[in-house]
């Protein structure tokens, strides 16, 4: 028995594209498809590749090296790219997130000024490093932290140099506090440990080398002198010699001293802080008497001495041990406005 189908006896003009394409073209396996999405991909893809990289690799080298090159480093071009002049500028996706922006610009100023050191060895402050992933609020930080008047200082960690330091910040620092050690050396024959002459050590650290350091600082105009010795030689030897560590200083209006901390000869203070060991006001206060005559001629105006708390006195009248923090502090400042000026800065 014969089956006939609806397409065999509808004229072709009648079927659908389907129909026909089924009878007319056959289907394609999928190994066949694979194939040609293979020569698809040499096609259009690797060929024009081996084109390229055997063009660039005809050229030579003087037209390689003159060809344009861009730079993807936003650091590599950071003086003539503008998107990177600007960047700093933009704020950050999680500067709303801050809560010190929710604070007035005035009174931010104020939380800056107070949350910052009042010391600046040349490392940047803990605080300020925080603020660096909020842009706005590093910037105003940063400016609090130039306006403040902060005292910088000097000691053996920056090498008592301000070579570290760009010349802006240079410009800003008027008070400095040089902390005086043994590493510091009268001349480089002679040691504070031996203290004999001996072969001059090129590699000492000497007065001289201190005052080409401190003579970059121009607009320094006070000066805090603080001694740590190790040895009995530098302690008797500070109350005298110390107008020679400002020698580098031109515009000194101020110099601010205190007598040294006693040595620890057997090393049991070694665990307490400078300021809470105690000492005894009355020898340092006969220490210092004993050159306070000269030190007024050296420096051409008489001296004053500030005391941070009243003495305290035992039964026998006796001053009583109070902490290195309270010392006195002896001070040769110059009337700026009479036209007085410090003698040793003159020189």
């Amino acid at each position: 028995m014969m089956v006939w189908s609806w397409s065999d006896w509808v004229p072709p003009e009648w079927q659908s594209y389907e129909d026909r394409a089924s009878k007319t073209t056959p289907k394609a396996t999928p190994s066949a498809i694979l194939h040609s999405k293979e020569q698809s991909i040499k096609t259009q893809v690797v060929q024009p590749l081996n084109d390229n990289l055997s063009t660039t690799m005809s050229l030579n080298s003087s037209t390689l090296s003159s060809a344009p090159r861009r730079n993807y480093g936003l650091r590599g071009s950071r003086v003539n790219n503008t998107h990177t002049r600007k960047f700093r500028h933009r704020v950050s996706a999680n500067i709303q997130g801050c809560t010190l922006m929710k604070v007035p610009v005035e009174l931010r100023r104020m939380i800056f000024d107070l949350a910052l050191p009042d010391e600046f060895d040349g490392t940047t402050p803990e605080f300020l490093r925080g603020f660096r992933q909020f842009g706005m609020l590093y910037d105003e930080a940063l400016s609090a932290f130039h306006n403040k008047n902060y005292t910088f200082v000097l000691n053996k960690t920056n090498n008592w140099s301000f070579d570290h330091l760009d010349p802006k910040v240079l410009a800003t620092i008027k008070t400095v506090k040089l902390t005086v050690t043994e590493d510091i050396w009268i001349v480089n024959q002679m040691d504070w440990i031996s203290g004999q002459l001996d072969y001059p050590n090129p590699s000492a650290f000497c007065l001289t080398d201190l005052e080409k350091n401190c003579a970059t600082a121009k607009d320094v105009a006070s000066v805090i002198l603080e001694c740590h010795p190790s040895g009995e030689a530098l302690w008797h030897s500070f109350h005298w010699l110390f107008p020679h560590y400002l020698s580098g200083f031109s515009r000194l209006t101020k110099v601010t001293m205190s007598v040294p901390p006693n040595v620890d000869r057997t090393g049991a203070l070694v665990h307490i802080a400078l300021d809470d060991r105690d000492i005894f006001p009355d020898i340092h206060e006969e220490e210092i008497k004993k050159g306070l005559k000269s030190l007024d001629n050296i420096f051409g105006v008489k001296h004053k001495m500030i005391k941070s708390l009243p003495d305290n006195l035992d039964k026998n009248g006796k001053m009583l041990a109070i902490k290195y923090r309270d010392r006195c502090r002896w001070v040769w400042e110059a009337d700026v406005e009479k036209g007085e000026a410090l003698v040793l800065a003159r020189r």
